[in-house]
């Protein structure tokens, strides 16, 4: 940051100091997701070949109900 304010008159070296930042922030500082979209689904115990994935698709096409 100091670097990216004193080189503030010489654009190449503040955006060339602002993207060494950004490198270090995301390896200091990671990413965490604060909410992760959920959903429930009340499904009839007769309910077969449903298609549950893992990116929370469902895939009713082969449904039917059996016994």
């Amino acid at each position: 940051m100091e670097l990216a304010k004193q080189n503030g008159t010489d654009t190449n070296k503040y955006w060339e100091n602002m993207r060494n930042m950004q490198k270090q922030l995301n390896d200091d500082m990671p990413v965490v997701p604060l909410y992760t979209m959920t959903e429930s689904h009340l499904v009839n115990s007769n309910l077969k070949g449903v298609m549950w994935h893992s990116v929370g698709e469902t895939d009713y096409t082969r449904a039917y109900f059996g016994k």
